[in-house]
């Protein structure tokens, strides 16, 4: 893989669940249907925290995820009959001074805003430096919780570190303006693996979007170079389009900026759904997709909604 998931440092690591896969989604949705289950069973009290979840890590996956957690508890409280001892929390903490920091600050502002009104509590400028089987402790305060998710971004796998030439703290190769590395324009490194700094927007974000576009660009400057291409106009540099970006903020929200549209709430949600469904491989994953979806809003049922 072009990156593998950040993981906490060894003091950490033995304390959080992990959120790179749909196994760790479904394992995560599983273990907070079972809190809610035993907070709400009759005999002796739950322990403290039990329906406290923390989420390390501000960026578009640790937003997304607490407000589809805080939306989780929201429908399990309306169909519960007995309440729990403990109010649940969600607390979504960031060493930083934003929210999804790569991206505008329109993107944190419209997050922050959203998720306080889904009661989701947002902790800045709080570094996690240490945990245990009860709790976090970010910046100077100690957070007991129960669960414990880690969503701190991504880095890049062994194979990229050893790559020769400089990297980034995240283990990203540097590379010029065909994506090749400087010293070896045999070697292409695309996507999460490497990071190129555009001189109109600066070092590009390990997303998606820059990864689709980089993809077939190499594919065309291979054909170019097999065709004895070698000058600026009969080789170009690679130059993102910049297409926009668009972050869920639970079932019936969302922030987009689409090619200096911008977007909040269900148009935004309705925007990011779209683009989900667009780039499904196979029509059978959009229809069975779009029916789950159609059910959720007719029936009232919530799934755990897709994470970008």
């Amino acid at each position: 893989p072009g990156s593998v998931e950040a993981e906490p440092g060894p003091l950490l690591q033995d304390y959080f669940q992990p959120f790179w896969t749909l196994d760790d989604a479904l394992r995560l949705r599983g273990a907070l249907s079972d809190a809610w289950r035993r907070a709400t069973s009759p005999g002796p009290p739950p322990p403290p925290g039990i329906l406290t979840v923390a989420i390390v890590g501000g960026g578009a996956t640790g937003v997304e995820v607490a407000a589809e957690v805080a939306a989780l508890f929201d429908y399990l409280g309306k169909r519960s009959h007995r309440r729990p001892p403990e109010e649940p929390r969600v607390v979504l903490i960031e060493g930083t001074h934003r929210l999804m920091d790569w991206l505008d600050p329109y993107f944190d502002r419209v997050a922050r805003k959203t998720l306080s009104g889904l009661g989701v509590e947002v902790r800045l400028n709080s570094p996690v430096v240490k945990a245990s089987a009860e709790g976090v402790l970010a910046g100077k305060d100690w957070l007991k919780s129960a669960t414990r998710v880690w969503t701190a971004g991504v880095e890049a796998p062994p194979l990229v570190r050893a790559l020769p030439g400089e990297h980034d703290a995240a283990g990203r190769a540097h590379v010029g303006e065909h994506l090749t590395l400087p010293d070896h324009p045999e070697v292409y490194v695309l996507g999460d693996a490497g990071v190129y700094t555009d001189p109109r927007i600066g070092p590009m974000p390990p997303t998606a979007s820059v990864a689709v576009q980089q993809g077939p660009w190499v594919a065309r400057d291979l054909k170019r170079r097999l065709r004895g291409a070698r000058s600026k106009r009969g080789r170009p540099p690679f130059r993102l389009f910049d297409r926009g970006y668009v972050v869920s903020l639970g079932p019936e929200s969302a922030v987009a900026d689409a090619v200096g549209l911008r977007l909040r709430g269900p148009a935004a949600q309705a925007l990011y759904r779209s683009v989900l469904l667009y780039y499904m491989k196979s029509r059978r994953d959009r229809i069975l997709t779009g029916a789950d979806w159609a059910m959720e809003r007719t029936l009232g049922r919530l799934g755990f909604g897709p994470v970008s």
